[in-house]
C-alpha cells in the first residue's frame, strides 16, 4: 500500500520524464502562448513591406509566418492586425529570424492597442493572471 505521498512523486516522476529536454529547451518562454491565425500587415519606417499570418501571440508578443523573412534581428516594425472588430497598430521588436517565420516581442504600444491586445487573449482563455504573477519585473 502507497501513501499519498508515494503517489503523488510518482505521478510527478512520470510528468517529469514526458517531457523531452527538447520541447524544454524550445519553450523557454515568459508567457504561455495560444496559437491562432491573424492575417497582419507589416510596416518598416512607414512603409508597407508585406503580409504574415500569426503562428502564436503570448502577453509578449507573437510568433509570424512569412513567405520570405524581409526582416532582421532588431528592426523595429508596425504591425496592423484586427483585434476584437477594430484595426490595432501594434509596435514589435524582431527577437529573431528563421526561414519561414520570425519571433517578435511586442514593445511600446498605445494604451487602446495594449487593452485591446491584453482583451482578445483574456477572451481566449489564456491564463493571464498566473502569467502576471510569476512574471514579476521587481
Amino acid at each position: 500500500m502507497q501513501g499519498p505521498l508515494a503517489r503523488l512523486a510518482r505521478v510527478i516522476r512520470n510528468i517529469r520524464e514526458a517531457v523531452t529536454y527538447q520541447e524544454l529547451a524550445v519553450e523557454n518562454r515568459y508567457y504561455p502562448r495560444i496559437r491562432i491565425s491573424l492575417e497582419v500587415d507589416l510596416f518598416r519606417k512607414g512603409r508597407h513591406i508585406g503580409s504574415a499570418v500569426t503562428k502564436d501571440l503570448s502577453l509578449g508578443g507573437m510568433t509570424l509566418l512569412l513567405d520570405e523573412p524581409a526582416l532582421n534581428p532588431n528592426e523595429i516594425v508596425l504591425l496592423r492586425v484586427w483585434i476584437q472588430g477594430e484595426l490595432q497598430t501594434l509596435r514589435g521588436f524582431v527577437i529573431y529570424t528563421a526561414e519561414e517565420h520570425i519571433g517578435i516581442m511586442l514593445i511600446g504600444m498605445s494604451k487602446e492597442a495594449t487593452r485591446a491586445y491584453f482583451n482578445f487573449l483574456k477572451d481566449m482563455d489564456i491564463p493571464l493572471r498566473w502569467a502576471l504573477d510569476n512574471n514579476k519585473s521587481y
